[in-house]
């Protein structure tokens, strides 16, 4: 019954085949379990980073709507401030026309020629070298926003506009844009090597022509002169009627400087017949704009005038507005007071200024 010694063996071997076979499949089955494990460990990381992309994507588009409704908050603050200054601006041309036919008047009236009567409450009636002689309005812009609303408002179709610090970029589409096929462009710019060619980023001009920058060339082009070489740059305009004059200082120096905007500007003002207005990008300037109270506004004011984190400037023509200017300064501010005079001459001036702080311990 025990059978042989051979068959014994045989079965002993065969079932130690069946043991090995058991457990290469166990082996087996624990390996398929190990890399299901992992890929469903490798599923739930990617649902994991998906959601964080999802998270990160939904923060983007706040951050993008946000940002174009602020956008928009400057552009009509920008709108809003263009029409409240092209207001003053009427207001103080019309002033000035009544003190002008004021003060002709007075002058025909005494027979002196130009040894006119001062009008009460204006200026010295003594001609000035930095008098205005020019009529064209200039507007101020602060930023690229501010600067893109007032070329929306000031140009007009069919005018012809002259861009001083032209890159070819987003504000000369606008202008070519807005002045339509009776218009024309001309931009300015000096000669520079041209944005990444270098293998250097910067913020300049991108293209050589008009027609790189996908512009029509019919009606906008480019003249790279000095803008304050005023023959080149009469030469680059040869003799066409310029409507309206843009000016971006910074895209030409790579500096806000005020007086540099200013000069340039009113120097094309006063070489360009026919100019309606000068649009001038400048934070410098407009910081300025901020500060500055008219002796007009200044005296129609009661009581002291409210202090702001710039300080005042009130501008004088002539020594009497000047003097004028001071003291009423002093007198709607009682209190101590500290006066520094730069250009004294121990004259009048300082004698009206000491008299005024004299009694106030200042």
């Amino acid at each position: 019954a025990a059978g042989t010694p051979a068959t014994r063996g045989g079965l002993v071997n065969s079932s130690r085949v069946r043991q090995a076979m058991l457990a290469d499949k166990v082996a087996a089955q624990a390996r398929e379990l190990k890399r299901a494990q992992l890929a469903l460990q490798r599923v739930e990381e990617a649902m994991a980073a998906a959601d964080t992309d999802r998270t990160a994507l939904r923060a983007s588009l706040a951050a993008a709507e946000a940002a174009v409704d602020e956008a928009r908050s400057e552009q009509r603050l920008a709108l809003a401030e263009a029409r409240s200054q092209a207001q003053a601006l009427e207001q103080l041309k019309e002033e000035r026309a009544r003190e002008q036919q004021q003060r002709q008047q007075q002058g025909q009236g005494q027979g002196q020629g130009t040894q006119r009567a001062p009008v009460a409450g204006s200026a010295d009636a003594r001609r000035s070298r930095f008098r205005a002689t020019t009529s064209v309005p200039i507007y101020c812009a602060p930023s690229v926003s501010a600067y893109e609303a007032g070329v929306a408002q000031l140009v007009r179709s069919g005018d012809s506009v002259l861009e001083v610090g032209c890159q070819l970029g987003r504000t000369t589409a606008l202008l070519a844009n807005i002045t339509t096929a009776s218009g024309f462009v001309l931009g300015v710019d000096m000669h520079r090597e041209l944005n990444g060619k270098s293998g250097k980023a910067s913020s300049y001009r991108c293209h050589a022509t008009p027609a790189a920058a996908g512009l029509d060339p019919s009606r906008v082009h480019l003249a790279l002169v000095d803008p304050w070489d005023t023959l080149a740059l009469l030469s680059a305009v040869n003799a066409r009627a310029i409507d309206v004059l843009a000016i971006d200082v910074n895209s030409l120096l790579g500096n806000d400087l005020m007086l540099t905007a200013l000069s340039l500007a009113r120097q094309l003002s006063r070489v360009l017949p026919g100019l309606r207005c000068v649009l001038l990008k400048s934070r410098s300037v407009a910081k300025v704009e901020r500060q500055l109270v008219l002796p007009e506004a200044f005296a129609a004011e009661e009581g002291p005038v409210p202090r702001a984190w710039l300080p005042r400037v009130i501008p004088a023509v002539g020594v009497k507005e000047y003097r004028a200017a001071a003291r009423s300064w002093l007198d709607r501010h009682p209190g101590r007071q500290r006066v520094l005079e730069i250009g004294c001459h121990v004259g009048t001036s300082t004698a009206l200024l000491a008299e005024a702080v004299q009694g106030r311990g200042g």
